[in-house]
């Protein structure tokens, strides 16, 4: 172009030039007034001030760049929209990202601190004892709170649910030194601890929602009736309600049905995920008959291809249900009550349980009258 410029005796068309070089080089070039100037009065020596020009432009591209990562990280604006005189003091621009990420840090410190008084106050009034349910709530809420965004796109500002503290750090704080042996004999125990929590826990619940030994589920009473024998059994069914056994009886039955309540939890719990994966497994396998038959384009036997992918397929099965068992184990929710169980009379003295009402007569299906015609 300064050639063709050269030849004609034209003035040079700059913003041809200057996009021309954009374009080649893939970056911004960073021309004020006096650049523009410069190129306007000495065309040829535009060429030795490129290399500068394009090295300012990737400079100023690494700069956005890091600016916009180090804001999504924090999720707070830095205030450095400013622009930089090229080519970019590096030292100067290091001092200036960490002054604004410490500045906007102390910043979320701060109202992260505020929020969560606030919270605490309202969750937690003065003079009420904290016990381990509202402690664990705290902790939870704690962790999470609310933040009013613009949205882009529906220009409109909405407000989302943002992590506001992770224990993930903390923990590894705690963790660190220990030998993995030591860690591993520290999980295996706080595992077996929970387990008996929670199987005390839904045990003590089953006890109560049954009031008395035959209102139990089948599945419970084969477990205790396993777990304690016949005879132990057979003396437990005749008593009429179980809020008389002695504290020391009751923990072993709490223990026994939570025990049994959580088998079934587990099984329901593998079926629904080997049911869920077992209907994809067959949609894949009725895709692979189906597609089988191209093999044979390719050389290859239809056969022994088809065998060697069921069992490849099939692996992936057992090994998608082992990962989903695993996933949701201890995310499982209590097992919900069984239907047609029933339920006791509030306030009965003798435990009967209430006979089903009978149906109103808005209840009752109503007959279809005959036309006349």
């Amino acid at each position: 172009m300064l050639l063709e410029a050269r030849d004609t005796g034209q003035p040079v068309d700059v913003a041809s030039l200057v996009r021309t070089v954009e374009d080649a080089a893939g970056v911004r070039l960073q021309l004020g007034d006096a650049g523009v100037k410069q190129i306007r009065e000495s065309p040829d020596a535009f060429r030795k001030i490129i290399p500068r020009l394009v090295e300012g432009g990737l400079g100023i591209r690494a700069w956005t760049g890091l600016v916009q990562l180090a804001e999504a990280r924090l999720g707070e604006a830095l205030g450095l929209d400013g622009a930089l005189a090229t080519p970019i003091d590096w030292p100067a621009a290091e001092r200036r990202l960490l002054e604004s990420v410490e500045r906007a840090w102390a910043n979320r410190r701060e109202t992260t601190v505020r929020e969560i008084e606030q919270e605490l106050e309202s969750l937690v009034p003065d003079g009420v004892a904290v016990g381990r349910a509202t402690l664990a709530r705290a902790l939870v809420r704690m962790s999470y709170g609310q933040r009013t965004l613009f949205d882009r796109r529906t220009h409109q500002r909405r407000a989302v649910v943002v992590a506001r503290l992770s224990y993930a750090f903390p923990a590894a704080q705690l963790l660190e030194g220990k030998e993995a042996d030591e860690l591993a004999a520290e999980i295996e125990e706080h595992l077996r601890g929970a387990t008996a929590e929670v199987e005390r826990s839904l045990g003590a619940a089953e006890l109560r929602r049954a009031g008395r030994p035959r209102d139990l589920p089948e599945r419970v009473q084969s477990a205790l009736a396993r777990a304690l024998g016949s005879e132990g059994w057979e003396e437990l069914r005749a008593t009429e309600s179980l809020e008389v056994l002695p504290p020391e009886r009751r923990q072993t039955l709490e223990a026994a049905v939570g025990r049994a309540l959580r088998n079934e939890m587990y099984r329901g719990l593998i079926l629904a995920v080997g049911d869920r994966l077992w209907v994809d497994y067959l949609t894949q396998m009725e895709g692979l008959r189906t597609a089988i038959g191209l093999e044979a384009y390719g050389q290859r036997d239809p056969l022994v291809q088809y065998k060697s992918r069921a069992f490849d397929m099939f692996s992936h099965l057992q090994a998608d249900i082992r990962a989903g068992v695993v996933a949701r184990l201890f995310r499982a929710p209590a097992p919900a009550r069984a239907p047609g169980a029933v339920a006791l009379r509030p306030g009965a003295g003798d435990g009967s349980p209430t006979e089903p009402a009978a149906p109103t007569p808005a209840e009752e299906p109503r007959k279809k009258r005959r036309r006349r015609h």
